[in-house]
């Protein structure tokens, strides 16, 4: 009884990471619309992608491509998010000159880039703690 209520424990804790994938896929379908940057296109594609993988994960289809899917995604969206740091940390870094940017003081928070990719990889350690053995 205990081992059937502990894999009814698991599904359900699968579930809920496949929804919690598809509502950062909405989050960033939504952040689409007000992208910056050539942005629009691959957050759109992105969160496409990410609601398809959150279906998948929810109806146990293929979970070992969605496993290697979601290891990509995470990987370069902290190559981007790394790329994005170095730019929000000091803006007067690229090309600027000391005469520029003397009495620049760096604005926001850059460590918000990193929250994102932080959010994707907590998903796919759990989809990878849960997804069941036979799944390969």
């Amino acid at each position: 009884m205990t081992r059937l209520r502990r894999l009814d424990v698991k599904s359900l804790l699968l579930s809920s990471d496949g929804v919690a994938i598809g509502i950062v896929g909405l989050v960033a379908i939504s952040g689409s619309f007000n992208g910056e940057q050539g942005e629009r296109f691959l957050l759109f594609v992105a969160g496409v992608g990410l609601v398809l993988l959150g279906v998948m994960i929810v109806m146990r289809w293929n979970l070992g491509a969605v496993r290697t899917a979601m290891i990509g995604l995470t990987a370069g969206y902290f190559a981007t998010a790394v790329a994005e740091f170095q730019v929000a940390t000091d803006p007067c870094d690229i090309g600027a000159t000391l005469d520029r940017c003397a009495n620049d003081v760096v604005k926001g928070a850059p460590w918000v880039v990193y929250q994102a990719p932080l959010i994707l990889a907590i998903l796919t350690f759990i989809l990878i703690v849960l997804s069941p053995k036979d799944s390969s």
